[in-house]
């Protein structure tokens, strides 16, 4: 019933056959583009909020990155008083170092002030509601959108 089977080494050998052709693909319909992204907007007082909407599912996760631009607005704030340090007229390269660090200084104590006035203080802040988490957020937003107007009003656009 099994018998062995022998093979010849002098028999040519057969090569498998080739695999077959891809099948053409369908022509494939456009697809429609996907909405362009919401723009991006720094908070401001004109927009509290930057692009955030209160009655958005999202809010939330919204006004966290929206914390992220209002903290790059004032180190953007900060980075063009010190650059504008160089432009005035009558300011040695020693004093402008000099104020420079005290620049500094003054914005590491700024942000350790805010993080302990939107650590517990929310709780009591008129105009905040929602929960402890957001109020937290949106003090947070408020005192970069006053910080960075603070520095523009006292130092100037470009410091």
């Amino acid at each position: 019933m099994f018998e062995p089977v022998y093979r010849d080494p002098h028999a040519p050998q057969h090569k498998p056959p080739p695999p077959p052709k891809p099948a053409p693909a369908a022509p494939k319909a456009a697809a429609p583009k996907p909405p362009a992204p919401a723009p991006v907007l720094a908070p401001s007082r004109a927009h509290p909020y930057g692009a955030c909407a209160p009655e958005a599912a999202n809010f939330v996760v919204c006004l966290g990155e929206s914390v992220v631009r209002a903290d790059g607005e004032v180190e953007a704030a900060e980075h063009s008083v010190l650059a504008g340090l160089g432009e005035r007229s009558g300011v040695n390269p020693v004093v402008a170092d000099g104020v420079a660090r005290a620049l500094r200084a003054a914005g590491q104590a700024w942000r350790g002030l805010r993080e302990l006035e939107c650590a517990d203080l929310p709780l009591i802040e008129n105009g905040l509601i929602g929960s402890l988490y957001e109020r937290r957020l949106i003090c947070h937003i408020r005192r970069d959108v006053e910080r960075v107007e603070f520095l523009r009003q006292r130092y100037g656009a470009r410091g």
